[in-house]
Formats: C-alpha cells, structure tokens, sequence
C-alpha cells in the first residue's frame, strides 16, 4: 500500500516545484521574435517598407527589385487599312526599312479608275472654253443693240436684255472655272484615298512578322505585319521608393544585361515617373540603351547595378565620385551584421556567470523537496 501511495503523491508533487530559472530572469517569459518578424524589421528588408529615405543596404532586396525588360523604343502591329484583297507584300521578315516606304498594296484597281476620272474633270478646259464662247458673243450682241439704240434703231428694252444675256455669260464662265477648282480638290480627295491602298511604314526599323500573304481578304481587325525599332532600347525599371530623388535625368548607369547579352550596358535616365504606386511603393523610370549596330535583341532582362560605374560609351557622361547614391559603395547584409555576432559571445560571457550564481538557490531548494519527499516516504 506504502508503495502505491508513493507512485501517486511523486507526480502531484512534481506540480508545485518552482521554476530552476535564475531569480530576476524573465528570459523564458520574453515574447521570442520569428525568423520573419526579424527579417520584416529588418530596415530595407523585402518584408515591408521602414519609411526611412536612405537607399536600402540588403544586396538581396536591391537584386530582387532593381529589375526590368530592354524593349524596343517603338513597335507596332499594322492592320488592314480597309477591307478587300492583299495586292502584294513587298517586304519580308527581317527586312529593315526607312520611314514612308512602302511595306503592302491593296487591290486598287477601282481606285486607279476614280483617280483617272478626277484627273480628266481637273484637266477639262471644254466646259470654260464654251463658256468664254457664250460670254464674247453675248458681248457682241451687246454692242450692236448699243449702236442700234444710238440709231433710234432698237429699244431701251432690247439692250437691257442684251446687257442681261452677256452678264449670264460671264458669270456661267465664272461657274465653269470654279467648277475646274473643285475637280482640282475631288482629285486631291481621290488621290489620298488611293494612298490609302498601300501600307507604309511609320517609322524608320525592321519588319519583326508577317501575318498575311498576297491574295488574302482582308478586313481593318485583321493583322497584316509587325515591324520594330531597335536600335534604341528602353528598359522600364520600377525603383523602390528609396530611390526617390536620387537619381539624375540625362546620367548615365550601370545596367547588367541578362541572357542572351550577359554583360554591363550603359543606359540614360530618360524619364522618372513624378507618380508613386501607392500599393507597391516603387515608381517607374525609363533607362535608353544605344543600339545603333542593332546587335542587341529586345526583351532581354536588365538590373540596374548601384555600386558599378557604367561603361565607357561615345557622347556619355558618367557620375562624377559621390554625385550619385546608386553607384556608392553598399554595405551587404553579412558585413553589417558581423558586429553584432562578434559582440554576442561576449554578451554571453558575461550574463553565464550572474546565471550560475542566481541559478544555485534555485537548485538547493529543488533538493530540499527532495530530501522531504524521501523522508515522508520513509516507514
């Protein structure tokens, strides 16, 4: 029985035995911060905005948010300018072509007829050359109803009719000439819409797709051809709010060019977006990349590299030292965290010793339930 009483009264004495911690130690009660609640608190950490105005120290942070696309500074997808049959394609894929030529021709020989219609009502001297007929002989009836009237030959009625008939000969001639002016302008309308027939290209680039062939029925929604300009890129990279106010328009940066590039491009502030996106936190710029010899593809990614001067290029003007913070010299998150871990061995060193000695009337009074519970245990 003496031994069934014992196996019960241990486990509910266990209960009530105070706590081994050294007195005045609250470590065990302190509220433990998470893996990522200390990455979030991080300043300049990709776990939240600090609201601090200083450019961000984590390499990761930069990496993960300085990035963006090189596309083409222009590019286009061209559709049928009216709907009827595709003449011919003039061009093919890869071509490159200047601004004005022509890329496509509709079928226009509908066109071509109107235009020669309007052409030979503009270029018609018949209807004026019978009016300026009607007008001199009306004249001349004038004159003689005049000479006739001085001979008491003829009425004052006679020669204001004769005067009546020569005035509606002038003014049919006038008719005639202003109807030669609006044929001039039908035919300049006929013309324009004949241009209409061929496709253009709107700028000066090169022919990246073709989506139609000759002889296909085509309508104003369907493709015809894409074309590009590629010898000036732009990259669009969306900053963090950090970097508001840093950066200088028409300066030049370090631009690292992923694959298939793979090496450091210079690029030119063109444009800082004056909007902060309030959900991100970041804003838009717009870097150019020279490519006259159009030995870059467009699409390839770029990140925007802080601490690397940018390359040597013909017309550039790099930063002058400490003009501009995304080329200064960063302090990786390793470096500044070595302080802290060279301290905490002696934090350490010093705190063991004070809990050795707080911790030893705690483990004398664990001994003394000990020592109790054997003696009420004893017969």
């Amino acid at each position: 029985m003496r031994g069934i009483w014992l196996w019960l009264f241990v486990p509910v004495l266990a209960l009530y035995q105070p706590s081994t911690a050294a007195p005045g130690s609250d470590s065990v009660n302190e509220p433990r911060a998470s893996a990522s609640g200390a990455l979030s608190s991080a300043p300049g950490s990709a776990g939240g905005y600090d609201g601090s105005n200083s450019a961000p120290a984590d390499a990761r942070y930069q990496t993960d948010r300085l990035e963006g696309l090189a596309l083409p500074v222009k590019q286009v997808t061209l559709n049928g300018p009216m709907s009827g049959i595709l003449a011919e394609l003039l061009v093919e894929e890869g071509d490159r072509v200047e601004e004005g030529s022509v890329l496509a021709r509709m079928d226009d020989r509908l066109q071509q007829a109107t235009v020669m219609g309007a052409q030979l009502q503009a270029e018609s001297e018949t209807e004026i050359r019978k009016s300026e007929l009607a007008r001199d002989d009306a004249q001349i009836t004038l004159e003689r109803s005049e000479e006739a009237r001085a001979a008491d030959a003829a009425s004052d009625w006679e020669v204001r009719r004769a005067r009546l008939q020569r005035d509606h000969a002038q003014a049919t001639l006038e008719q005639a000439q202003e109807q030669k002016e609006l044929a001039k302008v039908k035919l300049k309308l006929e013309e324009e819409r004949l241009s209409l027939f061929y496709v253009k290209a709107p700028f000066s680039g090169r022919i990246v797709r073709l989506f139609s062939e000759a002889g296909v029925t085509l309508t104003t929604d369907d493709k015809m051809l894409a074309m590009a300009k590629i010898d000036e890129l732009e990259a669009q990279i969306f900053l963090p709010v950090d970097f508001y106010g840093k950066l200088t328009i028409g300066q030049d940066y370090s631009l690292k060019a992923m694959e298939p590039v793979n090496q450091t491009l210079s690029g030119k502030l063109k444009t800082v977006d004056p909007i902060i996106d309030p959900a991100s936190r970041t804003f838009r710029c717009v870097f150019t990349i020279n490519n006259k010899d159009e030995s870059l593809p467009a699409g390839f990614a770029v990140r925007l590299l802080w601490n690397t001067p940018p390359p040597a290029t013909p017309g550039s003007s790099p930063a002058p030292p400490g003009s501009d913070v995304l080329n200064e010299p960063r302090t990786s998150a390793s470096e500044a965290s070595s302080p802290a871990a060279e301290s905490s061995p002696a934090a350490g060193s010093e705190s063991a010793p004070a809990s050795a000695s707080d911790a030893a009337p705690g483990d004398s009074a664990a001994s003394e339930t000990e020592t109790t519970s054997d003696s009420g245990n004893a017969p």
